[in-house]
């Protein structure tokens, strides 16, 4: 499963997006779309999509971030959670609309789909 962030005119996002052919369209709500393609290589290849990425569940997240230096992370309350409870060492605060460079150079992103999925 994936998800994508869909740009500033979501229509034509999703117009692009039929490039990778989704199925099985689960959820659309604040610009995320969650979705399965057979092919996933054809995202990197969508200009009108902000940030697109693979659906992981609780654990297998705290076990991607556990091996990072730096995570980039929507939502305050998680970034706090998971440095509390000593999975990550430190956490940036970024936009869904924006891609940090640091984040994107050292560490990797976790967006909050829903309370289980990231």
């Amino acid at each position: 499963m994936f998800f994508a962030v869909l740009g500033k005119t979501p229509g034509i996002s999703l117009t692009e997006l039929s490039y990778v052919q989704p199925e099985n369209i689960k959820d659309v709500r604040n610009n995320i779309i969650v979705f399965d393609t057979e092919f996933p290589e054809r995202l990197k290849q969508l200009g009108g999509v902000i940030k697109w990425g693979r659906v992981v569940d609780t654990s297998e997240m705290i076990k991607q971030v556990q091996e990072t230096k730096i995570i980039g992370i929507n939502d305050e309350n998680l970034g706090k959670k998971l440095k509390s409870e000593k999975y990550i060492r430190r956490y940036k605060l970024v936009k869904l609309f924006h891609t940090d460079k640091e984040i994107k150079d050292k560490g990797i992103e976790i967006i909050q789909i829903n309370k289980e999925q990231f």
